[in-house]
């Protein structure tokens, strides 16, 4: 396996809003929305930035274990939720 480094808190800020965006876009495709094409976008996702899903979860356990970071890349993905949104 290579070996993984895990992502910067900004990284995994822009990395989780890509998957929200990614998933909300799926949803409004089709009211009756598939797990298999939410798990589409967010495979999708992970590619798009080089990443396994064992990876971005081990990075998700990794941030968890440090609640006032993990809190700050939650803050973080809202800001950039927000500005797409404004956008």
């Amino acid at each position: 396996a290579k070996s993984f480094v895990v992502p910067s808190t900004k990284e995994m800020a822009i990395i989780i809003a890509d998957i929200h965006v990614a998933e909300a876009t799926m949803k409004e495709k089709s009211s009756s929305i598939l797990a298999k094409e939410q798990i589409g976008g967010f495979n999708y996702t992970l590619k798009k930035y080089g990443l396994e899903k064992e990876e971005f979860d081990s990075a998700i356990a990794y941030y968890s274990a440090q609640p006032a970071v993990y809190q700050q890349i939650y803050e973080d993905v809202l800001v950039i939720l927000t500005e797409k949104e404004m956008s």
